[in-house]
């Protein structure tokens, strides 16, 4: 969509519709009010979006979202003439969290659809909708969002690569109340990681808290140690034959032993695990990221979400994912501690999902 990026769209069923979007670091927001005549392109879209069909909901927004891609166009090369004045400086995560906005309205003129600039008022930031307060994480520094320079977007509008005076971090910032839960859940566990000594190669360490510049006690995100990812997990395996047995072998140790701690991976999944290299850079190791929790399809039942034994369900299904292009070995077999038994489980078929859970002690 022309560079155009969809942030999130607030709608219920035969009420108001606001799209926000973003481009660089212009936010346009868009209104389509119920008040609209009922013959007009704007109110066809919100009864579209009211379809119980959620298949119907979903192209409907597809089509909006076209729309308005294409009609903000002459406001984004405004938008854009106006950011390149000089002299040109860094974007921060100060500039994230508070980028210059547009305001419209969805309205019909002579059968076409245009946008009308939209007065401005008063509206809760994303930002502001989850602010916990420093004293919550006591023990940890604390950054200002300006003085964090971006280097590189590595999840849109979420997680950044940064710097601050030299060093690069990896930061991820709060958009909102729907991060409330994994973002809490995130700090807290980096920290106790941190606090209980162990292994830090195995998580990313973090370094501290991010703070707005103008209300320096309420967290809007953390800074932590940036991983280079060395190997694509969702790449053919095997050149790595032998390896990939080891990964799997530590994301299980690494899993069981922050449970003796307490702490619970809580979204296990590939995705959620970097290849890095090791202190001194002759291994290569996992690294477990994503403390956020929730559960992934195909990953994690649901019903299991953010328990030891959906963390054991989600190791199982890893290490089928990761030996499944590695070099078979007719009779390899992994020894594999679950509970007060051992296991022995083949390397390419492990035991099913069942065995396993069952074979974890009650806590």
């Amino acid at each position: 969509m022309n560079g155009t990026r969809v942030i999130s769209a607030a709608y219920g069923r035969d009420s108001d519709c606001t799209v926000r979007l973003k481009s660089n670091n212009t936010l346009f927001e868009v209104l389509l009010s119920t008040e609209s005549p009922k013959t007009s392109i704007e109110y066809r879209y919100l009864q579209r979006i009211s379809d119980q069909d959620e298949t119907l909901v979903d192209q409907a927004f597809e089509d909006l979202y076209d729309e308005l891609s294409l009609l903000i166009l002459p406001y984004i090369e405004v938008a854009s003439v106006q950011e390149e004045t000089p002299p040109v400086r860094s974007q921060t995560l100060h500039d994230v969290l508070h980028p210059s906005k547009m305001r419209f309205c969805l309205r019909t003129n002579d059968g076409q659809a245009t946008l009308c600039p939209k007065p401005e008022s008063p509206t809760l930031e994303a930002s502001d909708a989850w602010q916990p307060h420093i004293k919550e994480f006591a023990g940890l520094p604390v950054f200002v969002s300006s003085e964090i320079e971006v280097l590189k977007v590595l999840q849109m509008d979420r997680a950044f690569k940064v710097s601050k005076d030299g060093t690069t971090f990896c930061a991820k910032i709060s958009r909102g109340l729907s991060d409330r839960h994994s973002m809490s859940r995130e700090i807290a566990c980096l920290h106790r990681l941190r606090e209980a000594g162990i292994t830090p190669l195995r998580y990313p360490t973090i370094h501290g808290l991010v703070v707005r510049d103008d209300h320096n006690e309420s967290v809007v995100g953390f800074v932590m140690e940036y991983i280079e990812p060395r190997v694509n997990l969702h790449a053919d395996l095997s050149a790595w034959n032998d390896d990939v047995y080891h990964w799997a072998d530590t994301i299980e140790r690494t899993i069981r032993e922050w449970h003796e701690h307490g702490i619970i991976w809580g979204d296990a999944k590939v995705d959620n695990i970097i290849i890095r290299s090791d202190g001194d850079g002759t291994q290569l190791k996992p690294c477990i990221v994503d403390f956020g929790g929730s559960w992934s399809s195909g990953w994690v039942d649901q019903s299991l979400c953010e328990t030891k034994e959906g963390d054991l369900q989600g190791i199982h299904r890893i290490r089928e994912f990761l030996c499944r292009t590695a070099r078979p070995k007719e009779l390899r077999c992994d020894t594999v501690h679950l509970g007060h038994s051992v296991h022995q489980q083949e390397a390419i078929k492990p035991a099913d999902d069942s065995d396993l859970l069952q074979s974890y002690p009650e806590a």
